[in-house]
């Protein structure tokens, strides 16, 4: 079946011709579907869609009952109808779920048809009617031509009943000449029988009067007496013989005429057997024609096959060269976007060299708008943007302060509450610090009031950990016991180890539920408690001081692991703390290559996300691997995965967004980096976003709960914070430059300086819009 569709119109351009043979052959398929008792109806329907040569939007349940009402078509059948035309792209469905022609251009070409069509109806109408109001019927012939489209005219009943009466007074006519000519023939027929009779009579009389003269004769003597009897007897035979002689002559007469009506019947049936004849000569012609009508139909179909199969050969390859120019346009459009964006990152990486602060902020902003119209390349989180705005915002605005101390030695850890308003921080100098936000600015620094919470602080604090309900928090480190502080009465209380043991630092914490159950994760070995009231139990793990917590379903599983390399292989050890019992899988991973050799394993963190639970897992070598584990009952990891190495020394932290998305990694080299786990994975040019505005080492970082911000440790006791949209940076940059250059031109750049960092490919614009 052959499709209309909007690139087989373009296609065919204006070529009136071949669309009305597309639409014609939909026709012919919406009469197949109905039947040979709707033929016609196929214009019918295509009608019902156009209007004045504009498209029409129906419904099915409109579309059904029209059909219904005029012509008994039933739902099913109007269905399979719309699906035809539909499949065959004559149709399409709005998002309103009605029907349409599929353009413009269909639509005009389906009203020209249709009303081609309709002329010749209301012609035909319009003679009828002409007709009627001379009261003249309509001849054999007109009834002949208007036959076949009578269901289509859906003449009045009055119309109707006298196109009924011009057929029966044909059919009068007919009956009556037949009538007539079959009693002239009988009685013909009659006469020619009256006539045979009288001569026969004549013949008879004509032998009984020859009797009598015979028997005159033998008995002439013995009548002799008689003789004027005789004579009396001769001139009575005289004048019958002359009267028999009469009716002879009449009988022969009315013979004569009677072989001259049977010659002429005769003549008649001759002709009547001649036009039989002929009839059956003309109906063999007919049967011959039909055949080579049907011949020359299939050659015709053949044909159009033939032509359709070249159209759509045609079709192809003008659709190939379409989609070549297509491709070249968008390879040439892509190769402009992407010599854009090169230049965008290289004006971004320039302007942080630069000593005037207003041009910095132009030439960043007008970067981060380069890269942000073609969102598709996934750029306005380059390391090379993002940096350029936040350097220029600290330029343009010195009075900003993105990060805050309030301890004396590295921040260890840090943890939010969920609702985003508090979150805590602890650190080498052993002090842990509540900080309570009052608001967060637009660029993502809060205003806060801090306060020091009154836990045991004569030792390192390596990790912290809230409750699931908010209302205690979980303090471990180089004590030998864990600190748990309550909110509500404001108390301590303290987890001591086992005595006779001696005390291991805790290098992480967590609560396990509600009820009270946590565990503290040393090098050697678990500290676990069922509940506040239960003795802490020592649980041996292998020997690694890198721990973290995977929350699942069935409640929060600690996770120990370590890397080692022997024998040329490296060799992966993971256990977890599962009701009480340590579990442990092993196995090889890798031969050990220059490449893979990433030294020891420094920091762990799992996230739940679609059902299974996500590691990363950080090296002293600054390299980061993801890992899957879709089983947390046989602690299968699966799926290893490094990442870009960005870091140059070892990784000291990692925290995955709440959302599951982003990944973020403190190293001991100052920066934190920020991966997009939705692009890091399937694009190789992929580059992190790198955060490097630090005071020494980067020790800790925590994402808000709401993913827009990531709060930085440092090794100087400062907590730095980080908005992660640029969008943020841009929009403060523009805002700064208007309130500080009071002029129309406050964010327009010399043509110089635009050549300079933008070239001239590019076109010269205001960089904030002039707003």
């Amino acid at each position: 079946m052959k499709k209309i569709t909007i690139d087989s119109l373009d296609r065919i351009g204006s070529g009136n011709n071949i669309v009305e043979d597309l639409l014609d052959q939909q026709v012919r398929e919406i009469e197949t579907i109905l039947g040979e008792e709707y033929r016609g109806m196929g214009n019918k329907v295509l009608s019902m869609f156009v209007q004045g040569g504009n498209r029409l939007q129906l419904g099915e349940e409109k579309i059904a009952e029209e059909l219904y009402t005029k012509k008994g078509i039933s739902r099913m059948m109007v269905q399979r109808i719309l699906e035809q035309m539909a499949g065959a792209s004559l149709l399409r469905k709005t998002p309103g779920g009605k029907y349409e022609l599929s353009n413009n251009l269909l639509a005009q070409r389906a009203f020209q048809k249709v009303e081609a069509e309709n002329r010749v109806l209301r012609t035909m109408r319009s003679t009828i009617r002409d007709r009627m109001a001379r009261k003249e019927f309509l001849d054999e012939h007109y009834l002949n031509y208007i036959t076949s489209s009578l269901d289509l005219l859906e003449l009045p009943n009055e119309e109707a009943e006298f196109v009924k009466e011009s057929r029966d007074q044909i059919l009068r006519r007919k009956r009556r000449r037949g009538f007539l000519l079959t009693l002239f023939i009988t009685a013909i027929m009659a006469m020619a029988l009256l006539a045979g009779i009288q001569t026969c009579e004549t013949r008879r009389k004509s032998i009984e009067l020859a009797e009598k003269n015979e028997e005159l004769k033998g008995s002439r003597d013995s009548l002799s007496q008689a003789v004027e009897s005789e004579r009396y007897l001769n001139r009575e035979a005289q004048e019958n013989l002359r009267f028999a002689i009469a009716e002879a002559r009449r009988a022969d007469s009315l013979l004569v005429v009677a072989k001259a009506n049977a010659a002429k019947a005769k003549a008649e049936a001759t002709r009547a057997n001649e036009n039989a004849k002929k009839a059956q000569t003309e109906k063999a012609r007919a049967e011959r024609e039909a055949d080579d009508a049907i011949r020359s139909r299939e050659s015709a179909r053949r044909a159009e096959a033939e032509a359709v199969r070249s159209a759509e050969n045609a079709g192809r390859l003008r659709i190939e060269a379409q989609n070549a120019e297509k491709n070249a346009l968008l390879a040439r459009q892509r190769a402009i976007v992407f010599s854009n964006a090169v230049v965008a990152l290289n004006a971004a990486l320039k302007s942080q060299e630069l000593d005037d602060a207003r041009l910095q902020a132009l030439v960043a902003r007008q970067a981060y708008n380069i890269v942000s119209a073609s969102p598709e390349l996934g750029l306005t989180r380059h390391p090379y943007i993002y940096n350029a705005l936040y350097y220029a915002v600290k330029d343009v605005d010195p009075a900003i302060r993105f990060r805050a101390k309030t301890h004396g030695g590295s921040v260890r850890d840090i943890v939010f509450q969920p609702n985003g308003r508090r979150f805590f921080t602890t650190g080498s100098d052993g002090r842990v610090v509540q900080w309570d936000i009052d608001e967060w600015n637009a660029l993502g620094v809060p205003a806060h009031q801090s306060s020091e919470l009154p836990f045991d602080g004569d030792a390192v604090h390596n990790t912290l950990a809230l409750s699931p309900n908010g209302d205690r928090l979980l303090v471990g480190g180089e004590l030998g016991s864990l600190q748990v502080y309550n909110f509500g009465n404001k108390m301590i209380k303290h987890f001591d180890w086992p005595k006779g043991k001696g005390g291991e630092e805790i290098f992480a914490a967590s609560f396990l539920n509600n009820t009270g159950a946590l565990v503290g994760m040393g090098r050697t070995h678990a500290y676990f408690l069922r509940d506040e009231n239960a003795p802490i139990r020592e649980i041996t793990k292998i020997n690694s001081g890198v721990s973290t917590f995977l929350e699942t379903s069935q409640g929060v599983v600690p996770l120990s692991a370590q890397f080692s390399y022997r024998d040329n292989l490296t060799e992966f050890s993971i256990e977890g703390l599962i009701n009480g019992r340590m579990l442990r899988q092993d196995r090889g991973t890798r031969q050990i290559t220059a490449q893979s050799n990433y030294g020891a394993l420094t920091a762990l963190v799992a996230e739940q996300l679609d059902g299974a639970g996500l590691l990363a897992f950080g090296f002293q070598n600054g390299q980061i691997v993801l890992g899957r584990m879709d089983d947390v009952a046989t602690l299968e990891i699966n799926n290893l995965v490094s990442l870009f190495k960005q870091n140059q020394s070892p990784i000291v932290d990692l925290a995955f967004s709440p959302n599951g998305r982003y990944l973020a990694a403190a190293s001991l080299d100052g920066r934190a980096t920020l991966w997009d786990l939705k692009i890091s994975e399937s694009d190789p040019t992929y580059q992190p976003l790198l955060l490097e505005d630090h005071e020494g080492w980067a020790t800790s970082l925590c994402f808000s709960p709401d993913d827009r911000f990531l709060l930085v440790g440092t090794k100087n006791g400062e907590v730095a914070f980080w908005n992660l949209d640029p969008r943020v940076y841009a929009e403060h940059l523009c805002s700064q430059l208007r309130l500080r250059y009071l002029s129309p031109r406050y964010d327009e750049m010399e043509t110089n300086e635009w050549r300079r960092f933008f070239g001239t490919d590019i076109k010269q614009q205001k960089v904030c819009g002039g707003n």
